[in-house]
């Protein structure tokens, strides 16, 4: 099967596991499937200061009330850690102090800022976070792809000619916008330049965290996505800004290891419930 097809396959299936998934993990008391974007989230996440870091977003509501939504993901993920960030533990970093939601972030360049789903601050270092849930199994928009190259195009024009770290990642994709083919690597290569551009000094994280099913081994292209972020993170080793990459899966099983805060045990719980699914057999047959 080829790679266009598959992927197609692939989202189809993994958006209704997700979407049977979360109508079980929603049901209310009374047996009745979720309502509402809230009906979405999980347990014990404030409403209002979901409504407080989406608000700027004209269509914020529908978007987390997708049960697919990267956006849904990164408050179910994150959220529940407000009162204990002391205890949160990403990418080696500890000791967060604060940890905020959908941040934009300039490059100090014309054109279209950097979004970030989280950026959490810690006395060592920043950690900004991309979230991917289902949006990787399907091409993003022309004008959504051009504003990207346009913006790759822009950092080169700024940072001159490189082979190496992410300048020279830029520079690649400026000759050849299609050097990956599973990863959108446009999309992580312009936030590592914005979180330079934001933190002139210091060793700081970007972070690349992804939904895959269980079953992720029975289909190559998911196979494909893990390797060419290993080769994305060979070529950036020791950059300035870090990266690193994890799947939620394995982001959930490091936080079953965990004792405290003593909530964690029962969150765990839910996001496995909500997120750890196989999709089978795509070629027709289960």
């Amino acid at each position: 099967m080829s790679a266009v097809p598959e992927k197609s396959k692939l989202h189809e299936r993994a958006r209704l596991r997700l979407s049977e998934c979360s109508i079980a993990a929603a049901q209310t008391s009374a047996g009745e499937p979720a309502r509402s974007w809230r009906d979405n989230l999980a347990p014990g996440i404030s409403t209002e200061e979901v409504e407080a870091a989406y608000s700027a977003d004209p269509a914020w509501r529908a978007d987390l009330a997708l049960p697919h939504s990267s956006a849904a993901l990164t408050v179910n993920l994150f959220a529940p850690w407000r009162d204990d960030l002391d205890k949160l533990t990403l990418g080696e970093v500890s000791g967060f102090t604060s940890f905020r939601l959908e941040v934009e972030a300039s490059l100090g360049l014309d054109g279209t800022p950097a979004y970030f789903d989280a950026i959490g601050m810690s006395d060592r270092r920043v950690v900004a976070i991309e979230v991917k849930c289902l949006e990787y199994l399907s091409d993003p928009p022309e004008k959504y792809r051009i504003g990207f190259e346009q913006s790759i195009g822009r950092i080169c024009e700024a940072h001159g000619l490189s082979e190496e770290g992410w300048l020279g990642e830029a520079n690649r994709l400026k000759r050849d916008p299609a050097a990956y083919g599973a990863l959108f690597a446009h999309q992580l290569v312009k936030q590592a330049f914005a979180l330079e551009h934001q933190h002139k000094s210091g060793r700081q994280l970007l972070i690349y965290l992804y939904w895959e099913p269980t079953d992720w081994q029975k289909h190559p292209f998911f196979e494909q996505h893990r390797s060419e972020l290993a080769r994305l993170s060979r070529t950036v080793a020791g950059e300035r800004i870090a990266f690193r990459y994890l799947s939620v899966s394995d982001l959930i099983a490091a936080w079953a290891h965990v004792s405290q805060p003593a909530w964690l045990a029962g969150h765990v719980e839910y996001l496995k419930h909500r997120y750890e699914v196989e999709i089978g057999n795509i070629g027709g047959s289960d």
